[in-house]
C-alpha cells in the first residue's frame, strides 16, 4: 500500500482523520480568539492531502480489481 508513505505512514484511516479534526478544531478557536494557528491549520492541510489521496488510490485498486474481475468472466 504505497498511499501510507510520508508524516502519516504506520497511521490507520481513523488516526488521520482524527488528526484532521483536531487540529481543525484547535485552528478554529484560535481563530475565534482572533489568532491564528499557522501550524494547525497546516497539520489540518496536510492531514486533508492525505486522506484524498489515499482514497483517491483505494479506488483506483477497487476500479482496476472490478475490470479485472469482469474481463476474468468474459472469457
Amino acid at each position: 500500500m504505497s498511499f501510507f508513505k510520508g508524516a502519516f505512514s504506520g497511521q490507520s484511516n481513523s488516526e488521520v482523520l482524527k488528526e484532521q479534526m483536531d487540529a481543525g478544531v484547535k485552528a478554529i478557536n484560535a481563530h475565534k480568539s482572533g489568532r491564528r494557528d499557522r501550524a494547525a491549520e497546516q497539520r489540518e492541510a496536510n492531514a486533508s492531502a492525505e486522506m484524498r489521496s489515499r482514497y483517491t488510490e483505494e479506488s483506483r485498486n477497487v476500479e482496476a480489481s472490478n475490470l479485472i474481475s469482469r474481463w476474468g468472466r468474459g472469457r
